[in-house]
Formats: structure tokens, C-alpha cells, sequence
């Protein structure tokens, strides 16, 4: 079986792959120890190699060998730290691919992403037969030529997610989201939210009212919760948004400022200088 290390040693920027391109079962490269990921749509990391410290969505996550992670489309995770051996398998799932699965999969493994990102194999499991669902995914990319390719690739990618819905069923069982308690809930929503809207709103008081609260109250519930207040979190989330579009796309400037919202590109611009020191054009040449 073939692994996928990735390397906390080299600088590149982060990569990212849109949603409707063709995707392979390796979205990022040369992730480095702190970096950002923000993918427009599912990503499935099952650890099994070494260990890995990743804050998704506000909250810090521990994956060591056996744990399987799941980022739902368009939410912020911050890279804290990874070991000098640690390996992965990594497969990206476009967001129209899981809404083309059957229901009710199509919608619960998003929520799932969402409320439990973590999974732990259960004991005594051969992290050997979980890898396999990854090498179908892995073997399908390598048959482009083959008649019914996109079909193939579609039923390799729904067997990885019911694999990964059984196994998240018998390790946390069912209504695992209704327990949740009040301030991990009100978290989870904000952060639901956050993802689908970054684009277009950047103001506390939007989120507070769709949550129906004040905002001085949301302000501090997701302080308290994850020590970072809601201004960070739009305004990291967007700029982790500009730069992936800067290093990965040749949108001008006007058009990425078009593209999240800003009300020109004078605006635009200033916007990413006070949040990072410099230009999008240096940033994009850098």
C-alpha cells in the first residue's frame, strides 16, 4: 500500500483544488507546522504513521495511528504541530460528488464532519482493511482511460464513506450529537455558519441574528470557547480564502475582490494589508 507523507519541512504554499476539478487522493502538499487548510469540500485523513495536532473549526484535535479525521467543505483548520514520521491517507470528495451520493449519506457525513470530526478506530481493528477503501480511490485515479472512469471513481469514493459512517456508528453510536452540550452546540452552529457565508458577510451582528442572539453574547460564548473572538475567526477564515485564491488561480485582484464581496478593489486591499502587511500582488509574486 502506497502512503502519503506529508512533510512539515517544506515551505510551499498551500494548495487547493477545486471542488468540480479533478481530485486526487492527495489535495495538499508540504503542509508545514503552523499552515492553514481550507478545501470547498470534504476531506477524509486517516492517520497511520505518527501523530498530528490540528485545530478544525475552532476546536483542537489529536490524531495518532488509527484515527481518521473528516473537514467538511469550506472549514478552517489550523496545522499546529506533526511528527517527523507522521504519514497519512488523504482523500478529497468534491462537494458535488457527496450530494450525488444516495441519500441519506449525502447529508449525514457532512453533518458528521461537522459535529464529530474525529473518529477513532475501534480496538483490535486492522488499520490494513480501512486502507484499502483509499487504494481503490488511489488505483481508480490511475485509470482515467477506462471506459466507465467517473462511475468507478464514484462507487470507490461512497464505499470509502460508508466505511467511514460504519465505523464512526459503532464507535460513537447514535443521536452522539444530540448530547452535546449547550456551548459546544452554539460553537458547532457558528462554525456551520461561518463556512457558508465567509464569502459574502464579515460582521458579528449577521451571524448573531441567523443564531437568534445578541452579538455581545455570541461574542463571548465563542471566546470563552475557543479563545479566539468571532472578528478572528471571519476575518482569518478570509484571508486563508485570498491567499489560497492568489497562489492557486490567476483571478486579478478586482475578481477575487469581486468574488468575496468587498465593495471595490481599493477596499479589498486594504483589507488584506492590515491583516497580513503586505500586498495581494506581493503576496501572489512572493
Amino acid at each position: 500500500m502506497k502512503e502519503h507523507k506529508i512533510s512539515h519541512t517544506n515551505k510551499s504554499a498551500l494548495l487547493k483544488k477545486s471542488a468540480t476539478a479533478s481530485l486526487s487522493s492527495y489535495p495538499y502538499k508540504h503542509i508545514d507546522a503552523p499552515n492553514h487548510i481550507l478545501f470547498d469540500g470534504l476531506v477524509v485523513i486517516l492517520t497511520t504513521c505518527g501523530s498530528l495536532q490540528i485545530v478544525i473549526g475552532g476546536r483542537s484535535y489529536a490524531a495518532t495511528q488509527g484515527t481518521i479525521l473528516l473537514i467538511a467543505p469550506n472549514t478552517l483548520c489550523k496545522v499546529v504541530a506533526l511528527s517527523d514520521d507522521f504519514k497519512a491517507r488523504v482523500v478529497p470528495i468534491s462537494l458535488q460528488q457527496i450530494l450525488d451520493m444516495p441519500t441519506p449519506i449525502d447529508t449525514d457525513i457532512i453533518t458528521t464532519a461537522r459535529r464529530t470530526p474525529r473518529i477513532e478506530l475501534p480496538s483490535g481493528t486492522d488499520i490494513g482493511s480501512v486502507e484499502r477503501f483509499f487504494d481503490l480511490v488511489d488505483e481508480c485515479d490511475q485509470m482515467m482511460e477506462h471506459t466507465f472512469h467517473h462511475e468507478m471513481h464514484q462507487a470507490f469514493l461512497y464505499a470509502l464513506i460508508l466505511e467511514v459512517a460504519h465505523l464512526q456508528h459503532i464507535t460513537q453510536g447514535e443521536g452522539t450529537n444530540e448530547a452535546k452540550v449547550r456551548p459546544e452546540r452554539l460553537s458547532d452552529d457558528f462554525f456551520f455558519l461561518l463556512a457558508e457565508h465567509y464569502k459574502s458577510e464579515r460582521s458579528v451582528a449577521f451571524y448573531a441574528e441567523q443564531m437568534h442572539l445578541t452579538p455581545k453574547y455570541l461574542s463571548s460564548q465563542i471566546k470563552h470557547i475557543t479563545g479566539k473572538s468571532i472578528l478572528e475567526w471571519i476575518n482569518e477564515t478570509v484571508i486563508t480564502e485570498i491567499k489560497v485564491m492568489l497562489k492557486t488561480t490567476s483571478l486579478t485582484v478586482w475578481e477575487i475582490s469581486e468574488a468575496l464581496n468587498f465593495s471595490n478593489p481599493s477596499a479589498f486591499v486594504q483589507y488584506f494589508k492590515h491583516h497580513t502587511g503586505t500586498t495581494p500582488l506581493k503576496f501572489r509574486r512572493s
